[in-house]
């Protein structure tokens, strides 16, 4: 659909990045719409946990369900 296309640039990002570093495993992972995708300081709120943030700022439960084997499934 037209609205998953606002977010195949991210969702190719998200692949880059994790090529060029891949997540560490037993991360928490954060998915969500732009309150948890404009989280700067994610990292600083959990100092002592593995975070991964995986969201699309202005997504809907449906965006996130579309790309869940991109943004979600990969993710141990």
């Amino acid at each position: 659909s037209d609205r998953q296309q606002l977010w195949d640039k991210e969702i190719k990002t998200f692949a880059e990045i994790d090529r060029e570093a891949p997540p560490p495993e037993n991360a928490i992972l954060f998915i969500g719409d732009s309150s948890i995708r404009m989280w700067t300081n994610l990292r600083a709120s959990f100092p002592r946990l593995k975070v991964i943030n995986r969201s699309l700022g202005g997504s809907r439960l449906e965006d996130v369900n579309f790309y869940y084997d991109k943004i979600v499934a990969p993710y141990k």
